[in-house]
């Protein structure tokens, strides 16, 4: 073998080992970014997952909704009821003492 063909040889493997070097590297940097994508998706959905559960933690469902209004109005309407029939009792006490007060009044300035 030639020195020019030793030298050749020589030249061709240092370079298919540089190549084969920059392809591993630029390989591992590819790598690298993939993972800081997929941790930087992973911390995306996990706050999306929590803003997600959140919200449904926080909904009332629309039937729950219906039952409480209907108890609600329930409720509500059987206080108009009481409060009703109260002012009715205090109304007639009210009346009696005023008929108590103008018949007591008419009884002393008939006397």
């Amino acid at each position: 073998m030639t020195i020019d063909l030793q030298w050749l040889i020589g030249l061709s493997v240092t370079m298919f080992l540089a190549f084969l070097s920059m392809l591993i590297g630029a390989f591992w940097r590819l790598v690298g970014m993939i993972r800081r994508i997929e941790e930087q998706i992973r911390k995306g959905d996990e706050m999306l997952h929590g803003r997600i559960n959140r919200v449904r933690d926080e909904t009332v469902l629309k039937s729950d909704l219906a039952d409480l209004t209907g108890r609600l109005e329930r409720d509500l309407r059987d206080m108009r009821v009481d409060q009703h029939k109260a002012s009715e009792g205090i109304n007639a006490r009210l009346d009696a003492l005023l008929q108590s007060i103008v018949t007591s009044k008419t009884s002393k300035n008939g006397d």
